[in-house]
């Protein structure tokens, strides 16, 4: 099981029902997974780019959301369909992805 669907699972074994997994963009489920950091940009603000890692909110409506740096426990950039997934690290180096 992956993480994804191993926090999938536990959530909605928490909410029952009312569990709502909507506003989690498919986009981000590889990373979710993966744990690599990611270059991402706003479509609405091109100057608007972000890298880290790809976390989920608490909660029964949760989202993806963007972890800056190891030591965070938040974030101010939920990730949507209005964010761009620009790159991918691994092995410490960014590599750009294919439209996604």
């Amino acid at each position: 099981m992956t993480n994804y669907e191993d926090f999938i699972s536990r959530k909605q074994k928490e909410y029952g029902e009312k569990f709502d997994p909507s506003d989690l963009d498919a986009r981000f489920i590889e990373f979710f997974n993966s744990q690599d950091r990611i270059k991402v940009q706003s479509q609405d603000y091109v100057d608007d780019v972000h890298y880290g890692i790809v976390g989920v909110t608490t909660g029964w409506k949760p989202c993806f959301l963007l972890i800056h740096d190891y030591r965070c426990q938040g974030s101010g950039s939920l990730l949507d369909s209005n964010y761009k997934i620009l790159a991918v690290s691994r092995d410490g180096k960014y590599r750009a992805l294919k439209a996604v």
